[in-house]
């Protein structure tokens, strides 16, 4: 195990350092063909300070469609400082099928998109220091976790899809990173959410092996 970044141990705004990992595929039913089957992808944002998380859904497996999701997740949480990522041939812990994908993009117009606005990407090579996207892999897992136990076997149009793995970054977004001194009976645990939010509710997570 080696040092943690520095940039995971500077106070920062939520998703100012932030890294992301892809995971999948997953099974998608056609709207109105519902009888059509497609592949999508899911994608998880880690904040690197907060440890929230932002996870989204891309029906395509090309450049153009997760830059789409790039542009829907700074809508919401605004531009990184720094962005961190595998780059798909290094990948280890992903099937053959996602690492063919993330190794066909085109990574010149990814790291380009949000340049203007001050984003650094930088890729890392997983394979030799897992550390520096540990972070974000283990909480693939737990997402993985909790998408089996939301919908099993169930296919999704994108649509449905989608929403549910914002409601998993919901719950994720409220499982325990710290404690706080408060009043007993608010809950002595602190989330991401408190940070995100300012609230959280008082529903407490029911995976005690949810990673952090």
């Amino acid at each position: 195990m080696g040092q943690l970044p520095d940039i995971r141990l500077k106070p920062a705004p939520a998703f100012y350092f932030c890294a992301v990992d892809l995971f999948g595929p997953l099974i998608i039913r056609d709207t109105v063909k519902k009888g059509t089957h497609g592949k999508g992808y899911g994608v998880l944002f880690s904040c690197l300070v907060s440890r929230a998380v932002y996870i989204d859904l891309t029906e395509g497996y090309d450049t153009g469609s997760f830059i789409m999701v790039l542009r829907r997740f700074v809508s919401i949480r605004g531009y990184p400082r720094k962005m961190i990522s595998d780059t798909g041939s290094q990948l280890v812990a992903t099937g053959k099928e996602l690492r063919t994908i993330m190794h066909s993009w085109d990574w010149s117009e990814i790291k380009n998109f949000g340049k203007q606005e001050g984003m650094d990407w930088e890729t890392t090579k997983s394979a030799d220091v897992p550390w520096e996207n540990g972070c974000s892999e283990s909480l693939i897992r737990s997402t993985k976790i909790c998408l089996e136990s939301a919908i099993g076997a169930s296919v999704m149009t994108f649509s449905e899809l989608q929403t549910v793995l914002f409601e998993l970054g919901n719950l994720l977004n409220e499982r325990p990173i710290g404690t706080k001194n408060c009043d007993p009976e608010e809950g002595t645990s602190l989330c991401p959410n408190d940070l995100l939010l300012g609230r959280a509710s008082s529903r407490v997570p029911a995976e005690p092996g949810t990673h952090v």
